[in-house]
């Protein structure tokens, strides 16, 4: 398999992460199960689009897309968000992307993962990151990558 690559999202790319983000096995796993109102994730995507704080990218496997990656600055580290598209998953995309997408941030980076997520606890594992105090969020676990 050739290595995955980071691109910048685009205003083009908005239909595909909502259906990504949106997919009714994403909302199962997601802090936030509800699901995804189009006209919301328009606004959504568009202010993400617009915030220098938000690095927002494609994951790509030899030019095909495979998922979407997102890094949001915080004060002392920033907030890592990944989906990888059901093709993908299970093949080492998400963990190389989680990895290139802090490598990028140059910051250390935090992930609320729920607990029962096993597949995204194990791939934050993957890419270097070690458990984090998760505050007071019974159904999530923290993990945090510090820039080596």
């Amino acid at each position: 398999m050739t290595a995955p690559a980071l691109r910048p999202a685009s205003p083009a790319d908005s239909a595909q992460i909502l259906g990504w983000n949106g997919a009714a096995e994403v909302r199962a796993r997601s802090l936030d199960p509800r699901p995804i109102d189009p006209a919301d994730h328009a606004r959504w995507f568009a202010a993400r689009l617009a915030d220098p704080g938000c690095a927002l990218w494609i994951v790509e496997v030899a030019g095909a897309a495979a998922g979407v990656v997102r890094v949001d600055g915080l004060p002392s580290a920033a907030r890592i968000s990944i989906a990888v598209d059901p093709a993908w998953r299970g093949r080492g995309v998400g963990r190389a992307a989680i990895a290139l997408a802090c490598r990028a941030a140059g910051v250390p980076v935090v992930a609320e993962i729920r607990v029962d997520n096993l597949a995204s606890v194990a791939a934050f594992a993957a890419a270097g990151f070690t458990r984090w105090p998760a505050g007071d969020r019974a159904d999530a676990v923290a993990y945090r990558w510090e820039v080596p």
